[in-house]
C-alpha cells in the first residue's frame, strides 16, 4: 500500500499521467480532431521542458494552408492535436541549455531544425535530415510529447516544432528567431512558414534578378486585383484564358518568362508554367499536391531549352537568416504584408478557418526587384490573434 492508502500497483489508474512530470500546467488550446472533422477550443496540459527548448507565450499564429491540409487529413496526422506553425510570442521559460534567449524575449517562431547535419551547417536547414521527425512527426525527435489532454492521455503536437494553436508553445530553440523589444507583435505579419517560403522561393531558389520576368501561378482569381495592386503588371484568370503559356508569351515578346514559380502542386498547372518558360528559364513550385502527386514534361524541352524545374521546402532557406532580412525589407516599406492579414479574436477562430478555406489571402510580394508579384500560397489567410 502506497503512503496514500492506494495499492501500489494501481497509483497511475487514480491519477492522470502529467501529475508525474516535474512540472505542468493548464492552458487553453485549438484541438483538431481530423477523422471528425472537428476544431474545439479546450483546457490542455503542458508537461517537461527539454534542454533545447523554450515556453513562449502566444500573442498571435498565422493559419497556413499546410494546417488546413492536415486539418483535412491530406497531410497525415495523429488525433487529436494541435496545429500552428506561424506562431509570435513572448519568452516564458528557457531550458537549461538555451543561452542566448531570456524569458522576455520577443520571438517569431518557424520550424525546428538540427542545426548539425551537413545541410544545416550549408545554412540549407529546410532540408535537415531531420525535419520531418522534428516538424511532422507529432512528437519530439525521441518520441516523446509536452503535450497531453486534461484526462492524461498524449496529443499530437510539436508541429513544426511549436503547435502554435495554444496560449503557450513549448519550442524547440531553433524555431525561434528573436525580434527587437519595440516590435508590436499583436500588429506584425507571421513570417514564420508561408510568406518565409513564398519569399525564399524568389529570392533564393530562383534567386530572381531586377528586370526579369516572373510569372506565379495560384493566386488565385479572387486576388488578381490584390496582386496587381502590390505589382503585378499582368494578370490573368485561366477560367477566362485557354492559352494561358501563350497569353504569357504574348506579353514577353514570344520568349516566355525568366521565372516561374507554381503555388498549387496540381499537374496541369506545372506543365502550363513549364511551358511559359523562356529559354534557360526556371521554375519552382511550393505548392502542396493534393492528389495526384507525379506530372509529365517534355524531356527534350528541357534538354534544348535549358529549361529547370525545381522544388521549394520552406524557401531553401535558413529562418534565423531569412526571417530578419524580410523584416528589414517591411521595415522599409518593401514588403508590405501587413495589407495582406486578417486578425481574428481566438473566439472567431471558426469563421477565420472558415475563411482560410479560400476567401482571404496571404501574399508575398517581392518588392521592387522585378516587375511582377510572388505570393506565397494559393490558399491561406489571415492572422489568428491568441489572447484570454
Amino acid at each position: 500500500m502506497s503512503a496514500a492508502g492506494l495499492p501500489e500497483a494501481n497509483i497511475c489508474s487514480y491519477f492522470p499521467s502529467f501529475f508525474f512530470f516535474s512540472w505542468h500546467f493548464f492552458l487553453r488550446a485549438l484541438v483538431v480532431r481530423p477523422e471528425q472533422k472537428s476544431l474545439s477550443l479546450e483546457e490542455i496540459v503542458i508537461v517537461d521542458l527539454k534542454p533545447d527548448e523554450i515556453l513562449v507565450e502566444i500573442v498571435t499564429s498565422g493559419i497556413c494552408h499546410t494546417d488546413l491540409l492536415a486539418m483535412d487529413g491530406i497531410l497525415p496526422m495523429l488525433s487529436p492535436g494541435v496545429l500552428g506553425h506561424e506562431g509570435t510570442g513572448r519568452v516564458s521559460k528557457v531550458g537549461e541549455g538555451v543561452h542566448h534567449l531570456s524569458p522576455g524575449d520577443q520571438d517569431m517562431l518557424s520550424y525546428s531544425s538540427c542545426g548539425s547535419c551537413d545541410h544545416c551547417q550549408s545554412q540549407h536547414t529546410s532540408y535537415c535530415e531531420g525535419l520531418r521527425a522534428r516538424n511532422s512527426s507529432g512528437t519530439r525527435p525521441d518520441g516523446s510529447s509536452a503535450l497531453m489532454s486534461t484526462s492524461g492521455d498524449r496529443l499530437f503536437g510539436h508541429w513544426f516544432g511549436q503547435s502554435s494553436f495554444s496560449k503557450h508553445a513549448v519550442v524547440k530553440v531553433s524555431s525561434a528567431v528573436r525580434l527587437a523589444p519595440e516590435i508590436d507583435l499583436a500588429t506584425l505579419p507571421p513570417m514564420g512558414c508561408g510568406l518565409m517560403t513564398g519569399a525564399g522561393a524568389v529570392f533564393k531558389t530562383l534567386d530572381v534578378q531586377s528586370g526579369t520576368s516572373l510569372a506565379v501561378f495560384g493566386v488565385g482569381a479572387e486576388r488578381l486585383d490584390l496582386a496587381f495592386a502590390l505589382g503585378a503588371t499582368h494578370t490573368f484568370n485561366n477560367v477566362q484564358v485557354d492559352d494561358v503559356s501563350g497569353k504569357i508569351r504574348q506579353h514577353t515578346g514570344s520568349v516566355g518568362v525568366q521565372y516561374a514559380l507554381d503555388c498549387t502542386g496540381v499537374a496541369t498547372v506545372i506543365r502550363t508554367m513549364v511551358n511559359s518558360l523562356a529559354l534557360r528559364g526556371k521554375g519552382a513550385f511550393v505548392g502542396t499536391p493534393s492528389s495526384a502527386p507525379t506530372v509529365e514534361l517534355d524531356i527534350l524541352s528541357h534538354l534544348f531549352g535549358g529549361k529547370q524545374y525545381i522544388g521549394s521546402m520552406l524557401g531553401d532557406s535558413s529562418n534565423q537568416v531569412l526571417i530578419p532580412y524580410l523584416l528589414e525589407l517591411h521595415q522599409m516599406g518593401e514588403f508590405p504584408v501587413e495589407r495582406l492579414v486578417t486578425h481574428y479574436e481566438v473566439k472567431d477562430y471558426e469563421m477565420a478557418f472558415a475563411d482560410g478555406m479560400g476567401r482571404l489571402s496571404k501574399l508575398c510580394c517581392t518588392g521592387r526587384r522585378c516587375g511582377f508579384c510572388a505570393m506565397s500560397t494559393s490558399i491561406g489567410i489571415c492572422c489568428l490573434v491568441i489572447r484570454n
